[in-house]
């Protein structure tokens, strides 16, 4: 009613012309209108399911339409104004295509997700968009079937419905990881100390962290001096390296919890290291400890939603440290960090802390990958980070001459055959000077071990060279045979590139 206090609770009942009544009460919350349809009472957010050719709210609005083949109806529930329209209305409803039959999923990860699509084509409108509920990509439990309701609605309301069901198999319970991995839980621990299980194929990581015991406050961190409780899982990796996860889900009653990716210079407790983690509140944090049981800086990114990637790089002394929602635009989070890990114990790896000490802290980590310098190579230009096929160190996929891993070491392009950079050898020296071989070549990685050999015979071969000079994307190095051509003219000079 015109004038009428929009807060005061008013009801409405309408009797459509199958003698249906429509009753709602409005309140001050407009999205909890006691609804019922001939008496019996109906959730708001099943008001799409009581839709028949008269009666339609569309998912999510607060416009209610009736309408008959001369006539059309709306009112907006959260002013209650009316709208009508006479005159003939399209009654027709779009028709769907392509919906998918019934689907049976072989997960590869604990919480799935499963995507599908659809068609419709309507009369008057044309193609018009189909709605899902689950909405395609939602997460489906394995060992469960579930009906999806395809959507589609043309410009006059009018809808059409189909059912469909996905049928996710059980997901199997992956072991513990294995070599080169081990779990270990550093610091304080209850009883029931943290676990892991891996899936390897699938390159997921189920972590249950732990850390401190009952009563002895945030005892289950990863923090400053000795104050560290929680679950580490790890292999030994003594150089370079980029480290990526995507933490999938995150849960722990702290919200101060942690699970990330972590560089650590031993497993004892105070160990320097540096770490990328999120919290159960979403908030990405950097965080360095650069001396034994010294203090821990950090920085913070808040805001960050589930799924997130996150990425850790190490390039010597150097940390840097990435966050991602997609895998593929990375921002980084503060700035690097430089700091000295020594000996022989240095480690990378996920880390859960639950924070607070006796709880739990349960993490999934997917897409993670441990990649040397020559493997995050390989993966951006061959596709493929394992030294397996057209992307194995010895095969040469251009058809150049030049196997891959010499194209990494020499910084070229393994898939182009015209990127060539070949050591070339030369003599140097005029009369009186002795005359010498030289191979010059770019030192293009700091990873891997550059050797330079003489030989008189092809047979028998002298190491001359080191990793000599230094290492450049774009300087060559070169290097002098010792031996006079002069006084021995036979003479040959190859390189030789070996990877960790």
């Amino acid at each position: 009613k015109p004038g009428r206090d929009p807060a005061a609770p008013t009801t409405a009942v309408y009797t459509t012309r199958r003698g249906d009544r429509l009753r709602l009460t409005r309140t001050q919350d407009i999205a909890t209108y006691p609804v019922t349809v001939n008496e019996a009472p109906v959730e708001y957010a099943l008001f799409p399911r009581i839709e028949n050719p008269w009666i339609y709210q569309p998912a999510g609005s607060n416009t209610l339409v009736f309408r008959s083949s001369d006539r059309r109806e709306t009112i907006d529930l959260s002013t209650w104004s009316r709208t009508v329209v006479n005159g003939p209305t399209d009654i027709t409803a779009p028709v769907l295509s392509n919906v998918p039959a019934n689907l049976t999923i072989t997960p590869t990860h604990p919480q799935p997700t499963v995507t599908y699509n659809a068609s419709a084509l309507d009369d008057i409108d044309g193609a018009v968009p189909v709605t899902f509920f689950p909405p395609s990509g939602s997460v489906f439990t394995p060992g469960t079937t579930t009906v999806v309701t395809a959507t589609a609605a043309d410009s006059s309301l009018n809808t059409s419905t189909a059912t469909f069901t996905v049928t996710v198999l059980p997901y199997p319970n992956p072991p513990a990881p294995a070599a080169p991995f081990t779990v270990q839980n550093i610091g304080a621990q209850p009883t029931t100390a943290g676990s892991a299980r891996h899936d390897v194929a699938n390159r997921v990581l189920l972590v249950t962290g732990t850390g401190g015991t009952s009563g002895t406050g945030a005892s289950g961190d990863i923090w400053s001096g000795t104050s560290e409780g929680f679950t580490y899982v790890s292999r030994s990796w003594p150089g370079d390296g980029v480290f990526t996860a995507r933490v999938w889900s995150f849960s722990a009653t702290d919200t101060g919890a942690k699970a990330g990716l972590m560089f650590r210079e031993t497993t004892s407790t105070g160990a320097k290291n540096s770490v990328i983690y999120l919290t159960p509140t979403g908030s990405a944090i950097f965080q360095n400890k650069t001396a034994t049981n010294g203090g821990a800086a950090t920085t913070t990114t808040s805001g960050r939603p589930f799924p997130e990637w996150l990425r850790l790089v190490r390039s010597g002394s150097t940390f840097t440290a990435f966050y991602s929602d997609d895998g593929i635009t990375w921002t980084q989070q503060g700035t690097a960090v430089t700091h000295t890990l020594t000996g022989n114990a240095l480690s990378v790896g996920v880390a859960v802390a639950p924070r607070t000490g006796g709880q739990t802290a349960s993490a999934i980590f997917d897409n993670l990958t441990f990649h040397t310098p020559l493997d995050s190579w390989r993966y951006t230009a061959l596709g493929n980070d394992q030294n397996t096929g057209p992307a194995a160190d010895l095969s040469d996929p251009d058809s150049d001459g030049i196997p891959n891993l010499l194209e990494y070491a020499l910084n070229t392009t393994p898939t182009n055959p015209a990127s060539v950079s070949r050591p070339v050898l030369q003599v140097s020296g005029l009369s009186p000077q002795p005359s010498l071989l030289q191979l010059s070549f770019l030192r293009a990685r700091p990873d891997l071990t550059y050797i330079v050999e003489a030989s008189p015979d092809l047979s028998s071969w002298s190491t001359i060279a080191t990793n000599p000079g230094n290492v450049s994307l774009t300087t060559p190095v070169t290097v002098a045979d010792s031996s006079d051509l002069s006084l021995n003219p036979r003479r040959f000079l190859r390189l030789k590139v070996t990877a960790p």
